[in-house]
């Protein structure tokens, strides 16, 4: 008898163990810490090229946080970084010529990782389907899927357009389905999404330094056509430039709000900026500045640390002009700054890179069809570039409101502007952090203007992870504040 409950108490004492361990790994991977450590590890992999080690690792790290972990912060930090692995080297597509990625060797072992890794997740929102049905967006993100699909219907080339807007169409609802299911309310969710996006907004601007870094240990020079080659395997220069700056808002709330490691976050933002104007991407410093002039402003009007911030700017700056100096006087960094010279042209103005050309083609595509436009494969099929390597993103308006107005006619830009203007109207509701997530938005907005980051699958999980993010802070907060019932007796003794 003693014997079997021996037993019994060890087999107890075990288990206890065991779910120690787990929530002491979940404690610690729920950390603002493990964020970091998960960034440094994303550069690692990326730095060395291990594309397949670290996309696996990834993939199987989320799965596995998604099933055992009851806190999402864990599995969505591993899931959200995997793209950042993606290294110069063995990037796909930008001119490389590598072709790493459709080695089927590396392709399909990856497609099954990371299909566990959706499935993983989408069993997740299942379990807690309370949060996945708590989304307010469902229905304009449908319409607009439904405007995708049926850009240019009848037209010559409505077959392949018909497929590249079903696809986009359905990145868009089941990005967002996943995160409404993934992410729950929380006391810190602010605080861990701008945690999370600081990270990554370092981890960008490391990226373009290390990338900077070896060209010049190779010997490279910076002539004319050095911009095409400023790719971190992920994104090529403008997406680069365009992510940290979508993130700025949320480092600098992070800088506004943390109460021991401002200087930090301060650091992190004048990095990542100064890594901005080495990406040469001209969009991204056009809209990103200004705004992050504004944050500045703000910042040094709310923070208490004002004197220390703009201290730590000062010594940044100082020591910045001193290293930048030393190493213009060393290698031929200086000739980087040649192409914002010949960027203007005296007799022509600003270029705007065949974008203007590209605008005309959508207005003549809106006059040929008014009403539901050419859809999105016409600009592929009947190029105005004369590169044969032009993807089906490269010859997209570069605008999403002329985009609408070529692809969809009246019924795209009619479906477009009513979801910018349900978006608005979201994004302008009085919430915790509201300055900074607006500020996102208008950057997402101008931004989209000149580049396609509507259509780029990781730039739109972003966005809708924002998006998620401001509808559970907002439902939180009505919750919050909804008056108890208060029960009135009527019987009378």
């Amino acid at each position: 008898m003693e014997t079997v409950l021996n037993c019994e108490e060890k087999r107890k004492s075990f288990f206890d163990r065991v779910k120690g361990f787990k929530d002491g790994m979940e404690r610690f991977c729920s950390s603002k810490s493990f964020i970091f450590i998960v960034a440094l590890i994303t550069f690692i992999f990326h730095a060395l090229a291990l594309d397949f080690w670290g996309i696996a690792l990834y993939a199987l790290s989320a799965a596995l946080f998604f099933t055992v972990f009851k806190d999402f912060r864990p599995g969505l930090t591993i899931l959200l970084s995997a793209i950042f692995i993606v290294s110069t080297k063995n990037s796909p597509g930008y001119g490389t010529g590598d072709n790493y990625y459709t080695n089927p060797k590396i392709l399909y072992p990856l497609i099954g990782v990371v299909a566990v890794a959706v499935i993983a997740l989408a069993v997740r929102c299942v379990r807690y389907r309370k949060n996945f049905l708590s989304g307010k967006s469902y229905i304009p993100l449908l319409i607009l899927a439904l405007a995708l699909t049926l850009s240019g219907v009848g037209r010559q080339y409505y077959k392949q357009s018909f497929f590249f807007g079903l696809l986009m169409g359905l990145t868009y609802v089941g990005i967002y389905a996943l995160l409404m299911g993934t992410v729950e309310k929380h006391d810190e969710l602010l605080d861990y999404l701008a945690t999370l996006l600081s990270a990554i907004c370092l981890l960008i601007a490391v990226q373009v330094a290390f990338l900077y870094f070896m060209h010049l240990v190779k010997g490279g020079t910076f002539d004319a056509g050095w911009k095409g080659q400023i790719i971190v395997g992920w994104g090529v220069s403008n997406i680069v430039g365009e992510m940290i700056v979508f993130f700025m808002p949320f480092v600098m709330y992070k800088t506004e709000h943390s109460k021991k490691h401002y200087t930090y976050y301060n650091l992190i933002g004048l990095f990542a900026m100064t890594m901005l104007v080495f990406t040469l991407n001209r969009t991204g410093m056009l809209f990103g500045f200004p705004i992050y002039a504004v944050l500045w402003v703000r910042l040094l009007i709310k923070s208490r640390n004002r004197g220390k911030l703009f201290l730590t700017a000062l010594i940044y700056f100082s020591l910045g002009v001193i290293f930048l100096s030393a190493l213009m006087s060393l290698t031929e960094l200086s000739e980087v700054f040649i192409y914002f010279k010949d960027m203007f042209n005296e007799d022509e103005g600003v270029s705007l890179s065949a974008r203007d050309d590209l605008w005309k083609q959508a207005f003549a595509f809106f006059k040929d069809s008014p009403w539901v436009g050419e859809g999105f494969a016409r600009s592929f099929n009947e190029q105005i570039y004369s590169s044969n390597r032009a993807t089906m993103f490269q010859t997209l308006s570069h605008n999403f409101i002329i985009q609408s107005i070529g692809s969809g006619g009246i019924m795209g830009i009619t479906v477009m502007l009513g979801f910018v203007v349900y978006m608005a109207m979201q994004f302008f509701k009085k919430y915790e952090g509201k300055f900074h997530f607006v500020c996102f938005a208008v950057l997402y907005a101008l931004i989209s203007l000149f580049d396609t980051t509507y259509f780029i699958t990781y730039s739109v999980m972003f966005l809708m992870l924002i998006t998620v993010v401001q509808e559970k802070i907002v439902a939180d907060k009505n919750k919050g504040h909804k008056q108890p019932k208060v029960l009135v007796r009527t019987d009378k003794k």
